[in-house]
């Protein structure tokens, strides 16, 4: 699978640039507001439960897509900066 991470600060652009780069070319968006708007209307944004659900939504969806969708998917995915704590994966260079 390929996959672009664009990371940055709230409200710079992100969700745009991948978007525009989703019609140039033809990847598919897994955007932060996705796991947001999910998990937000049960746990309060911040709280604990919250940013374990996010991650986990993260982590598991980028996982399943990496054993399931075809080797040469593309997919961006648009995370912003919601806390101090580091993703919880990498990616290797």
């Amino acid at each position: 699978m390929k996959l672009i991470f664009i990371y940055g600060a709230p409200a710079v652009g992100k969700l745009t640039v991948a978007r525009e780069l989703a019609r140039l070319t033809g990847f598919k968006v897994f955007h932060n507001h996705l796991s947001i708007d999910c998990i937000e209307p049960i746990f309060d944004f911040g709280t604990p439960s919250f940013f374990k659900l996010i991650e986990l939504i993260r982590v598991e969806t980028v996982a399943e897509a990496a054993i399931k969708v075809k080797p040469a998917a593309p997919y961006l995915t648009e995370l912003s900066t919601l806390s101090q704590t580091p993703p919880a994966f990498s990616i290797p260079k």
